[in-house]
């Protein structure tokens, strides 16, 4: 079905042919899916609902991408009169009458010129077979010219220097602006990282982005070569460096050929060309070659100047010669310096381990068998291959998307380095069952054979290695799988006529594997390369979700501002200054003044918890008198403890405190962590709505281990824990605002605040706290909760007992039982007309 689709459609005068180079995305794309819905089941989808709805938004997300390929695929659809060429919906259409040029190569190319110099070129290596008839029908059919280019092409007698044209490199000043934002963007992420760290950080942090601009910088310049032809000069312009003029008549051959760009797991296949100008080759930052504009044209621009085309890269080698060799029989062809040996008239071997033996003139055995398994073999490796492929080339943005995800604090930095790491390993484990899958397909019911190294040689850095075997009434040649890593080519040259064996089924594979007289080889390592890196790959899968798991466990959410803190935020007097007895701020006369007011007592009443623990007296916000409160010990107490050391210092820790606070991250704990959640699980089903504050004290270490929740951060969680049963996610408000009110008042005590402020801020306090509690005993109990989330693993149990005692005592002494009855006190605003001018 998928064959069908990319197949030529002829439908009245109108025929449809599509470009199949995403074809196997469909099925990476499936792939792809199935391995998200594995992930998702294996890190825990929880009920059924969850997974449906998962399996749906997958299956929709396949539909999607699969209708965006779709808009990616090159679709030409072409008519008597002009050729379109679309992406989806987005097109243009080439009006034939309107085309000057047409330069066409029978193997892979059409490219198209307009009467404005305009150039259009259509793949032919992604077309279905012989798709190129409907083209060059069409363009014959209006009169078109075609001229052919390319292999065995003979050259035009004489020369023409009438052509003018530039080639540049395709997309260039796009892939220019996309390589520069590349670099603005990493350095933004190395200079980010700058502020706040040490000077041998930031010096490192300047180094990778210098040297991330240079790298990228380096890759641009590349890219801003030019290619002018005017007559029989030929220019080369690029950035930074000399123009190099050249003459046509001075190169002596080209040779062009498919080069592979990138590695062995991904990439793709360009036409390049290799300019020779006696014994030196033109060297460019880019070949010239299709990656360049008007490239055919500079083929036929050389072919018209009888420039010989060489179909080797080491010599001259016409088309011409070619022709003539291939008139050649097989023995004209042999010599000893390149092959192990020689043949006679009637392909009888002349020398060498073989003599005497006839020799098939075939060269290569083609493959015989056509069964379905050998073909479902061959597929099988084929889409791996080409999964491997494109896992290669999506682990840089993988890479990309891991750091971008660290930034943002989303994933810890082992993560971001294990998930890269284990896609890249992936690719490897892939490419390695596709070795192996073929080993396994050669190796099938293989045979034996005695054989030799027949020739050797290196092409691109790539060495090739041919084997002569016996084949029983003949000698027939094979390539192997796998090649020795220590041998390089002279080792195979001196293997010439050496005895040997291979292992081949030359009815499954024209392949064979190197030997022994018992036993192909290479299986060992292949498997032993299989198992490490399935080792590697499971201890990463294992680490993530190890690490995915542990820090679920110690995971915080993103701390959001409190529901409330708007209502208590209070507008600070600019004209107030510290210290100054100008008489310009209005304070109380005296403290008789201030505890006279609704505000102070209740403020006082909510913060009993201190004067118990601290032996003050109740009567006192704190517990304690502003004389207490305004000396040196004061000071230095809320400089240790707070980071107060002045006016402004106090403004920004109390309305960061009231903005965020400790009721802010108990709230992100709650929602993220995953042991406080077991833990909340765990007192819902015990106690539901009954929970209280005596059976919090039940609550210890040994509950934690039968609900099966870690014990680490013990009093952390069941700080956060306790709070939320008790008082909902916001409730560790009281403990924050408790703490605040006699900070406030402490500050007012040593002149950081006026008394304006310090009401003002206690009274919005007072009423948020009203709002959410019951009673003073339910803020001063929040207090012990408040404390054991706040210091966690740092508090001993000596200091929440001390706690837990100065409420049981704040209880006997019948305290709440009197101070309850103000509670619900309508707090007005009423210390306002009782301030008085400061006494000058």
């Amino acid at each position: 079905m998928l064959e069908k689709r990319y197949e030529p459609r002829v439908r009245d005068n109108k025929v449809t042919i599509i470009d199949n180079r995403y074809a196997f995305v469909y099925l990476l794309m499936l792939f792809m899916m199935v391995f998200l819905l594995i992930a998702f089941i294996i890190c825990g989808a929880k009920d059924k609902e969850t997974l449906m709805i998962v399996v749906i938004g997958i299956a929709v997300g396949f539909l999607f991408f699969a209708f965006l390929i779709s808009g990616l695929e090159c679709k030409y659809v072409i008519r008597p009169e002009s050729i379109s060429i679309m992406y989806g919906i987005f097109g243009k259409k080439i009006h034939l009458d309107k085309v000057t040029q047409c330069f066409y190569n029978s193997k892979s190319y059409i490219t198209l010129l307009d009467e404005k110099g305009k150039e259009n070129t259509i793949d032919l290596t992604h077309l279905y077979p012989d798709s190129d008839k409907f083209f060059t029908d069409a363009l014959r059919n209006m009169n078109v010219r075609i001229r052919e280019i390319g292999d065995y092409v003979e050259t035009t007698d004489g020369t023409n220097f009438n052509y003018r044209f530039d080639m540049k490199q395709k997309d260039a000043a796009v892939i220019i602006v996309i390589l520069l934002f590349m670099a603005l963007f990493l350095d933004s992420v190395f200079l980010a990282g700058m502020p706040g760290s040490d000077f041998t950080v930031r010096l490192l942090l300047l180094a990778f982005a210098i040297g991330n601009t240079a790298l990228w910088l380096f890759f641009a310049e590349k890219l801003t070569c030019t290619v002018s032809v005017k007559g029989e000069i030929i220019e080369v312009r690029r950035w930074f460096k000399k123009t190099r003029s050249i003459n046509v008549k001075d190169i002596s051959w080209v040779h062009t050929e498919l080069k592979h760009h990138s590695n062995r797991y991904g990439g793709k296949d360009i036409e390049e060309m290799e300019i020779h100008l006696g014994d030196e080759i033109l060297k460019l930052p880019v070949n010239i070659g299709r990656a360049y504009t008007n490239y055919d044209l500079f083929v036929a621009y050389l072919q018209d100047n009888g420039v010989p085309f060489s179909l080797a890269d080491s010599e001259l080698y016409t088309y011409e010669e070619a022709k003539e060799d291939s008139e050649k029989d097989i023995p004209e062809l042999f010599n000893l310096n390149e092959h192990a040996f020689t043949v006679d008239d009637n392909y009888i071997i002349e020398n060498g381990i073989f003599a005497g033996k006839k020799f098939n003139e075939e060269l290569f055995q083609n493959v015989g068998s056509t069964d379905t398994n050998t073909k479902n073999r061959v597929l099988a490796n084929q889409i791996l291959g080409k999964i491997a492929s494109i896992m290669y080339f999506a682990n840089s943005f993988v890479f990309i998307a891991a750091m971008l995800l660290l930034r943002a604090k989303v994933i810890g930095v082992v993560t971001a380095f294990a998930v890269p790491l284990g896609v890249f390993i992936g690719v490897l484990l892939l490419s390695v069952i596709t070795e192996l899958l073929n080993y396994l397909t050669i190796t099938k019911d293989a045979s034996r054979f005695a054989a030799t190294v027949f020739h050797a040689h290196t092409v691109d850095k790539e060495l090739t290695v041919v084997y002569a075997y016996d084949a029983g009434d003949e000698v027939r040649l094979a390539e192997p799988l796998f090649l020795n890593s220590n041998l390089k080519q002279k080792d195979y040259e001196a293997l010439y006529n050496v005895p040997t064996y291979i292992w081949a089924n030359p009815q499954n594979s024209p392949l064979c594997v190197e030997g022994t007289d018992t036993k192909p080889l290479g299986k060992g390592k292949t498997i032993a390369k299989l198992v490490i890196l399935s080792v590697l790959e499971i201890a990463i899968i294992i680490g993530c979700v190890f690490i995915h798991r542990v820090s679920a466990e110690n995971s915080v959410g993103e701390k959001t501002e409190n529901t409330d803190c708007e209502s208590i935020l209070y507008t600070y007097d600019v004209n107030y200054e510290e210290d100054l007895a100008s008489g310009t701020d209005l304070v109380f006369k005296d403290e008789d003044t201030e505890m006279s007011t609704a505000t102070y007592k209740w403020a006082a009443e909510a913060t009993t918890i201190y004067s118990y623990l601290e032996g003050g007296n109740t009567k006192y916000i704190g517990g304690h008198s502003r004389a207490d409160n305004s000396g040196d010990e004061a000071k230095e107490f809320l400089e240790k403890a707070w980071k107060i050391s002045d006016r402004d210092s106090a403004m920004e820790v109390i309305d960061k405190q009231i903005t965020y606070g400790h009721q802010a991250k108990c709230r992100a704990y709650i929602q993220s962590n995953s042991r406080t959640k077991k833990a909340i699980e765990a007192l819902e089903r015990d106690y539901g709505q009954s929970f209280s504050f005596e059976d919090s004290f039940d609550i210890d270490e040994a509950y934690f281990e039968e609900n099966n929740i870690s014990t680490k951060d013990f009093y952390h969680t069941k700080g956060a824990a306790c709070a939320y049963m008790r008082f909902g996610e916001n409730g560790l408000a009281a403990y924050d605002y408790m703490r605040l009110i006699r900070v406030i008042k402490i500050c007012y005590d040593c002149e950081y605040l006026s008394a304006d402020e310090c009401m003002g801020l206690i009274h919005n306090m007072e009423l948020a706290i009203q709002k959410q509690y019951g009673s003073f005993e339910e803020i001063n109990e929040c207090y012990l909760y408040g404390e054991m989330f706040r210091v966690a693993g740092n508090h001993s149990n000596n200091n929440l007992n001390d706690i837990a005692y100065a409420l049981n005592e704040i209880r006997n002494d019948n305290v709440y039982a009197k101070s309850d009855i103000d509670f619900g006190t309508e707090l007005t605003i009423d210390w306002k007309e009782l301030l008085t001018k400061r006494d000058s």
